[in-house]
């Protein structure tokens, strides 16, 4: 007899089919049709997990949040800041190479209006917020060059963004965690004290 899935297990399989979707054929085709389709089950049998499209993107979003967080948390587990930024910064290349999606979420007019735009808005702060912490330790430590810790973590995610849309736009042709990791040591020593 086969078990049944939880609605926790189901709801991951949504979260990875916009994935998908999103990956394939950008943003503006996730469609309670479309992840339907990519689950092979029924549109009214999604609308057990979720009211609407909008919902779906709020759980994806929350989700977004979740793993974005484990990378704050996995980097706050490192010693020297240099290090901490370093895992900010390939956990999140990681992250795009895996799910080719961060660029096109980040970009995309669709979450930009209304609940949509409230709920990325948080999820963007809070992830910045959390380099901006690393950034005040090291200002704090004297190994980060003066600054302010906003100014420096949006320089910090604009290398990022930069680099994963370059990989998306070049076709995925190049391993882009190893290209990463080259622009992390040029990025770093622009921002460390001699």
């Amino acid at each position: 007899m086969r078990k049944r899935k939880t609605i926790e297990e189901r709801k991951k399989e949504v979260f990875f089919a916009i994935i998908q979707i999103i990956a394939e054929k950008g943003i503006f085709e996730v469609s309670t049709t479309e992840v339907a389709k990519k689950l092979n089950v029924s549109q009214p049998a999604l609308y057990k997990y979720f009211k609407s499209k909008d919902d779906m993107f709020f759980y994806f979003l929350d989700e977004l949040d979740k793993l974005l967080k484990e990378i704050i948390e996995k980097a706050n587990q490192k010693e020297d800041v240099e290090e901490k930024l370093r895992t900010v910064f390939l956990e999140h290349i990681s992250l795009v190479e895996k799910t080719k999606v961060l660029p096109r979420i980040i970009f995309s007019d669709v979450l930009f209006f209304g609940k949509n735009k409230e709920k990325l808005k948080n999820v963007v702060f809070s992830y910045q917020n959390g380099i901006e912490k690393i950034f005040e330790e090291g200002i704090e430590k004297g190994k980060i060059v003066d600054g302010t810790p906003p100014s420096l973590t949006r320089l910090f995610l604009g290398s990022i963004l930069l680099s994963a849309l370059n990989w998306i736009l070049l076709d995925n042709s190049y391993s882009l965690k190893k290209d990463a990791e080259k622009s992390f040591e040029t990025f770093i020593k622009a921002f460390l004290k001699e």
